[in-house]
């Protein structure tokens, strides 16, 4: 039946995204006050989602998603949330004392997280391998077996302190299992009880660790989320012996448009003022599974070009606007779930090509990806706009309902130093197969703190950004489609009948370059200087359906760029997709909104004349560059630009120094060696195809330690044993006959 449907699956998917906007233009008119303050911007988007952690979680292919999704700037993505990581760990219960852990697979999987500047999102999903039958724990009548599970928890958490530190840890969110669904009062109160488990387990290893649940579905069909609010607050917790048990935030999934997200998160908090009163202050709220439909292996059309992007800005502006700010700031995260591996049609940041043996792939960026470059340049205070109609906000997802219509919505924001970003919107969320109208947008400044600025106007549709409409010029298997199709994302029969792809064919080195300069965020036209009169500036441009603009004035800093810092090398040696040599370069942007792009420079050899290897501008911190099969390694330095065109220093691979601030990981030498401060342990990680050779010296230059790393292993230097406290050090890596040395800062 599959292959009966794959066609029709085909027209199904491409249709919507490549229908033309063909009727007059909307005129839409937007004021924005920058002097008129609102609230803090919460930035509630800053978490997404990838797919079962004990399987792809330990791929190359994970972690260059974690490594693009880590590179959007200004950690505009904060959280990363994956299912089942129980089940990487693996437990020895034979000996006569007690449980011997190994934790190496969870390690694998969190050390790739935080080296990308983001923090687990800790769904307590599953069970250790080798714990017998603890999916049967029955936590209501065995005290041995809450005992047991209570231990375990303690000691993955005790570890993951341990590891990495707990400062870093504060930071993290525990959450309960995902989508537990009981099916009796005895399931629903062993489920509770087990919440009640993980919490004390939790909160003995620190009071000041985030715990919360139960990541169900929205609309609450049991009324789960209600009882177990409603024991946390009012039942007696059994192994503390108090009423109540803490719950730091509650989580649940909504699957559908953007209004019922909103509508989701206001039911919650009204239920909790009115039934939980004790909550009501300092309870926070999470949507982790923020989708406009379920199920993240569905192909659908629009998830490939910008009718995505449309799409999640609008959930965003929703939730922003009609919760977070409401609400004091309770609406802590919302989670649109969108980091799995797929293709153009998938529940996706990235498009992923991969070879028939499955052995080789390559990555392009969607339209959802820059969304979040976008969010990410977007200041820390909202400030009022006016001036234009918005429709009717919706209350239901009837499709025949008058209020879906197509909307235009703008976001405005201000930073401290006056910069001005507004985020503007064209979204049809509904009605999908008709024609969507283009806006005329009129866009008015008031109140601006200062005389010159530049302007800049990011774009995202179908001609901007989107390196899918490259791909399909290039001829990939999507022209020449027609016919009768089921185009309404809600349609049963849609959903039924649209079945699994294959993926779009590969691409070869000619047309991987064009798509990759293709996939970065684009300007709609060069920054320019913009002509400001008394605190006031009106521009004109035409926004298509779908699409979002970003405009920035930016007054000119002081000085040109900074330094990035902590440059590193995923793999210089592996062949990519096409057969040439990839080599992964990421990096510690620059804490400036002003950058217009990065340099990427590369030079055969270290003293030698350095070339910018890439064609496109952009901002983000991961770059891939793709040299001829069998050219040497070379060097490569990384230099910010700013929208003056004034350059920072290039700094090297390896020329750094660990900052101190959250995220010290990623510095790897030009050698390929990794290194990464936790704690007081110090992480050197050999990412390369040969046995490498580290040395540890004081700045007397005496020798503290040498060893030797495998290829693709690791070792950890524990700076308490070796009695190294705090101050500075130095490590010189070699490996296959080079040399490196880094300083590192020890606190």
């Amino acid at each position: 039946m599959k292959d009966r449907y794959f066609g029709n699956a085909l027209l199904y998917l491409i249709i919507i995204s490549l229908a033309p906007c063909v009727l007059a233009a909307e005129q839409v008119s937007i004021a924005v006050d920058a002097d008129d303050e609102i609230a803090p911007l919460q930035r509630m988007w800053r978490c997404t989602g990838h797919a079962s952690g004990h399987y792809e979680a330990h791929s190359r292919e994970f972690r260059l998603n974690t490594m693009y999704i880590g590179g959007i700037p200004h950690n505009s993505i904060e959280f990363m949330r994956l299912h089942n990581l129980l089940y990487t760990i693996e437990v020895d219960t034979t000996g006569p004392s007690a449980p011997v852990y190994d934790w190496s697979g969870l390690d694998a999987v969190f050390d790739q997280i935080t080296e990308n500047g983001m923090r687990p999102n800790f769904e307590l999903m599953g069970g250790p391998r080798g714990m017998k039958n603890w999916g049967q724990l029955d936590f209501v009548n065995s005290e041995k077996d809450r005992d047991t599970w209570k231990n375990f928890i303690w000691a993955l958490v005790e570890h993951c302190v341990e590891r990495y530190g707990i400062e870093e840890v504060r930071g993290w969110m525990f959450e309960t299992e995902n989508e537990p669904y009981p099916k009796t009062d005895e399931g629903f109160k062993n489920l509770v009880i087990k919440f009640q488990a993980d919490e004390a387990a939790i909160h003995a290893v620190d009071s000041a660790l985030m715990y919360g649940g139960p990541g169900r579905a929205g609309s609450d069909g049991d009324g789960f989320i209600q009882y177990l609010l409603r024991w946390c607050h009012d039942s007696v917790n059994v192994f503390s012996g108090d009423t109540g048990t803490r719950i730091d935030f509650v989580e649940w999934h909504s699957k559908g448009p953007y209004w019922l997200a909103v509508e989701d998160a206001k039911n919650k908090i009204d239920f909790i003022n009115q039934d939980c009163p004790d909550f009501k202050d300092n309870i926070l709220l999470v949507d982790d599974e923020s989708d406009p439909v379920a199920g993240h292996g569905m192909p659908l059309a629009w998830k490939i070009g910008p009718s995505y992007a449309a799409m999640v800005a609008c959930r965003i502006w929703a939730c922003q606007t009609k919760v977070a700010e409401d609400y004091g700031g309770r609406y802590q995260l919302m989670n649109q779930d969108n980091a799995f591996i797929h293709g153009w049609p998938g529940r996706s940041m990235l498009c992923r090509f991969r070879s028939a043996d499955e052995n080789h792939f390559a990555y392009i960026k969607k339209t959802s990806i820059l969304t979040y470059e976008m969010l990410s340049l977007l200041g820390d205070t909202h400030i009022r706009t006016t001036g234009y109609d918005s429709p009717p906000f919706p209350t239901s997802n009837n499709k025949d309902d008058p209020d879906n219509t197509g909307r235009v919505e703008a976001l405005a924001t201000r930073d401290p130093d006056g910069r001005v970003a507004v985020l503007i919107l064209n979204n049809r969320e509904y009605y999908i197969e008709s024609t969507p109208d283009d806006a005329a947008i009129d866009l008015t400044f008031n109140n601006l703190p200062f005389s010159e600025a530049m302007l800049v106007r990011y774009q995202i549709d179908e001609h901007h950004s989107n390196a899918f409409r490259v791909w399909q010029k290039m001829g990939g298997p999507v022209d020449d489609l027609s016919g009768e199709i089921y185009t309404h994302i809600w349609d049963k029969e849609y959903y039924e009948t649209v079945v699994s792809m294959q993926g779009p064919e590969i691409p070869d080195a000619g047309q991987l370059a064009a798509l990759r300069d293709s996939m970065e965020l684009q300007t709609a036209v060069p920054p320019a200087e913009a002509a400001i009169s008394g605190g006031a500036f009106t521009m004109q441009f035409d926004l298509p359906c779908p699409g979002i603009s970003l405009v920035i004035l930016a007054p000119r800093p002081a000085s040109g760029p900074g330094p990035v810092s902590n440059v590193w090398i995923e793999d210089n040696s592996g062949p990519s997709l096409t057969g040439e040599r990839e080599t992964v370069i990421r990096w510690n942007e620059t804490s400036s909104k002003y950058i217009k792009t990065y340099k990427v420079l590369y030079s055969e050899t270290e003293n030698g004349d350095y070339q910018c290897v890439n064609n496109a501008d952009f901002f983000s911190t991961t770059f891939i560059h793709n040299s001829p099969s069998g050219s040497p390694e070379g060097y490569y330095k990384i230099q910010a630009v700013d929208y003056w065109d004034r350059t920072g220093p290039a700094v090297a691979v390896g020329e750094d120094v660990f900052s101190g601030k959250r995220f010290l990981a990623g510095t790897a030498a030009q050698s390929g060696i990794a290194i990464l401060r936790k704690g007081k342990t110090i992480h050197c990680r050999n990412r390369s195809y040969h046995k490498a050779t580290i040395t540890l010296f004081d700045p007397q230059g005496r020798l503290l330690l040498q060893d030797n790393i495998p290829s693709k292993d690791a070792l950890a230097i524990d700076t308490r044993a070796k009695m190294l406290f705090s101050g500075i050090f130095y490590l010189k890596t070699s490996q296959n006959n080079r040399l490196h040395v880094q300083k590192i800062i020890i606190f």
